[in-house]
């Protein structure tokens, strides 16, 4: 009987044919030269293990780890922070602070002596002048005022006025000044005299001729009645001579007395004298 190598489901087997092995060199062609030629893959050294990789990587991760740390170390020495990424990151310098050898040293002070804050009070003053040049002595006692007394922060324009309780004499040239002072009230009448002497006024006779007459009309909101110290003024709302410069210069003030202002008492005054402002 012949050996039927026929199968049924498949049909005849054909004899297998060895499939030839491809030529291990090519041919070179005319495009070869145009080709880029690639470079040959070459393993170098002897193929590891997985258990002899996993050793290496161990090993390499904990040279890695010492690494880190001595440069961790060294930026805490050197006072700053160490960041694998950023690298070494130094603050600011901080300015050196004294060593604290103890307990500080005591010194010894004196006596503390108490300095009381300055008060500022605004004053009005008025000044009227009939003999000599009056005009100059206007200025000067103004020069004097500033200079003695306090500064003066407003002034009126000068006024030509006619004489008031004594009319036989000379017009007046009169001005009233605000004054910013720290003068006590028996401190400033005190100067105020002395200026008044300084200038050649010489006391003779009431409401009679003078150099320089210098007023207190006002001394803050204070109401003060004493020897020789009347303040407010006891006469300054019946006098236009002045009225007229105070309300050029402060028509709101109000009189600590009459509980009104320098308009309203203006207007309420009766004095006939003419008073003219002069450029």
């Amino acid at each position: 009987m012949k050996n039927d190598r026929t199968d049924p489901k498949r049909g005849p087997k054909s004899d297998a044919k060895p499939r030839s092995k491809p030529a291990s060199k090519r041919e070179s062609g005319p495009d070869d030269e145009k080709r880029p030629k690639r470079e040959a893959r070459s393993e170098s050294g002897p193929k590891l293990s997985q258990a002899e990789r996993r050793e290496q990587r161990l090993e390499v991760e904990s040279s890695l780890k010492k690494e880190v740390g001595a440069k961790a170390k060294t930026s805490r020495s050197s006072g700053g922070d160490f960041s694998p990424k950023t690298g070494l990151n130094r603050p600011s310098p901080k300015s050196a602070e004294p060593r604290k050898t103890g307990a500080a040293p005591k010194v010894e002070r004196g006596a503390t002596q108490a300095f009381p804050p300055k008060r500022y009070i605004n004053v009005y003053l008025s000044l009227g002048s009939n003999m000599g040049d009056r005009a100059a002595y206007l200025r000067d006692a103004a020069g004097m005022i500033d200079k003695n007394i306090g500064k003066i922060a407003r002034k009126s324009h000068v006024y030509e006025t006619q004489p008031w309780g004594e009319s036989k004499q000379d017009l007046f040239l009169n001005q009233v000044l605000m004054v910013n002072t720290t003068l006590d009230p028996r401190d400033l009448l005190e100067i105020i005299t002395h200026i008044e002497k300084e200038l050649g006024r010489v006391k003779t006779e009431k409401w009679g001729p003078r150099t320089i007459d210098i007023d207190i009309l006002f001394y803050g909101k204070r109401i003060i009645r004493d020897k020789g110290l009347d303040i407010p003024h006891p006469e300054l709302h019946k006098r236009g001579f002045v009225l007229v410069p105070m309300m050029e210069i402060a028509p709101e003030l109000e009189h600590p007395v009459f509980k009104q202002p320098i308009d309203e008492l203006y207007m309420a005054c009766k004095d006939p004298a003419e008073v003219v402002m002069l450029d």
